[in-house]
């Protein structure tokens, strides 16, 4: 197969930049997945530990980018520093411009994959062009693993809405601690909060009675860093934090911790 090439007319810059930075706070790159089928982005990304997982999806309308013409394929291509993507970005914000990819046949073993080669952006007074990251560097979970293995509970400790303003008092209130109070404890007893070493935030009241018995996972605030400020549903279950948004395509799941 020869390499084709797939283009994108982008009205506004600024929907896609901040949909891909939100997987810069868990690491600069990212496997970005082009789905012609159904008209939209995706990515899942981790960091080094595997502590933090989050995957998300947006439309390509909702980011104002419109195929040059309809498909079929999926198309996946890496992207290894998504903080300098975004700096060249801006340099398009003030104008509509074309974003487009060369892709070819990777053949392995197992598979045949699709894969980005370089990438360019372009308008009337300017072009800049990138070779694409390896496929081989990138090996995010596949969907089917992801909802039925990382962001499944065996036990559910508590449910509960996390919104925005909540979200920002978790974080201001953790950078008022000292820098070794490093955790965050979700905490289910008569209601449920959110602790750090100095603060207590109820999250949910529980209406029926209390048996008197208290539940608990911890994390680290690095990990809760990572996740975007949105409103969310959350699970804790036995083992882990599962954050599904009310606002976007968005799932994050943050691994339980042992306080030494």
């Amino acid at each position: 197969m020869a390499a084709q090439k797939i283009e994108f007319t982008v009205k506004n810059v600024k929907g896609f930049s901040l949909w891909i930075k939100r997987f810069s706070s868990i690491n600069n790159s990212m496997l970005l997945e082009i789905d012609e089928a159904n008209e939209l982005f995706s990515s899942k990304s981790y960091d080094e530990e595997h502590s933090v997982v989050k995957s998300s999806k947006v439309k390509f309308s909702e980011v104002e980018f419109e195929p040059k013409k309809s498909g079929s394929l999926l198309i996946k291509v890496g992207i290894f520093n998504i903080p300098r993507l975004i700096k060249i970005l801006d340099h398009f914000s003030n104008s509509e411009f074309s974003f487009i990819i060369t892709y070819d046949e990777l053949i392995t073993k197992d598979t045949t994959e699709l894969v980005g080669t370089n990438w360019l952006l372009k308008n009337k007074d300017l072009k800049v062009s990138e070779e694409c990251t390896p496929r081989s560097i990138f090996d995010p979970p596949s969907d089917e693993k992801f909802e039925s293995v990382i962001a499944s509970v065996d036990t559910t400790i508590a449910e509960f809405d996390l919104n925005v303003e909540n979200i920002d008092k978790v974080n201001s209130l953790s950078k008022l601690e000292e820098s070794d109070a490093k955790f965050l404890d979700f905490k289910r007893g008569a209601n449920v909060y959110v602790c750090g070493q100095s603060f207590e935030l109820l999250v949910k009241n529980i209406d029926h009675e209390w048996d008197g018995e208290e539940e608990m996972i911890s994390i680290f605030k690095d990990q809760f860093d990572c996740v975007d400020v949105e409103n969310y549903k959350v699970t804790i279950g036995n083992d882990r934090l599962v954050l599904r948004s009310k606002d976007s395509e968005t799932v994050t799941v943050l691994s339980e911790v042992v306080k030494d």
